[in-house]
């Protein structure tokens, strides 16, 4: 910048003057968290739920961690990515979100929490049993006499199921009519 002085006699002189702006070293803390991902599918252990990554308005580096959360228990943190803790497994049959408080910090300490709501998605799990009202029929019954009603146990609620025949002793003595 120049910058000129006039005396009283309307005299002036100039001189060229470098003026350096500096940084002020004030740290900023971490402003967001994000996820990749806000889902993880049921019944598998240990899953890989999200990447994690922060915003810093200093671009450094960010640790992150669990403070809390009503199923924080149920997570880890490994580096930037939120997994299932290695012995437990999602189940959308019993809770189908589930709620954990991630922390992003700074070098210095500075920090920033977040709660997230992961998803939990159903997948069709297997039938665990069936059962027949009645396993028994009067000698001599007629042809197309119900033994007894078919039903399923199934962890899917409002799950359908088809029954058939698939072989043992008798089996060309029965058939399924629907759930009978």
């Amino acid at each position: 910048v120049t910058i000129r002085t006039t005396d009283s006699g309307g005299l002036t002189f100039d001189k060229t003057f470098t003026v350096s702006v500096t940084d002020v070293v004030e740290n900023t803390a971490p402003t967001d968290i994000t996820l990749d991902s806000l889902s993880v599918a049921e019944n598998i252990t240990g899953s890989h739920v999200a990447n994690i990554s922060g915003v810093d308005p200093d671009g450094v580096a960010l640790t992150y961690s669990i403070v809390g959360g009503a199923d924080s228990a149920m997570f880890e943190v490994v580096g930037n990515m939120l997994h299932l803790a290695p012995s437990v497994s999602a189940d959308y049959e019993t809770k189908t979100q589930l709620e954990v408080q991630l922390q992003a910090t700074d070098p210095d300490g500075l920090s920033f929490s977040k709660l997230v709501t992961i998803e939990v998605t159903d997948i069709n799990e297997t039938p665990t049993n069936i059962t027949l009202s009645s396993s028994a029929t009067q000698e001599n019954s007629a042809a197309g006499t119900v033994v007894g009603d078919l039903s399923a146990a199934d962890p899917d609620v409002g799950d359908t199921h088809n029954f058939n025949i698939v072989g043992g002793a008798g089996s060309n003595l029965f058939e399924i009519n629907a759930n009978n």
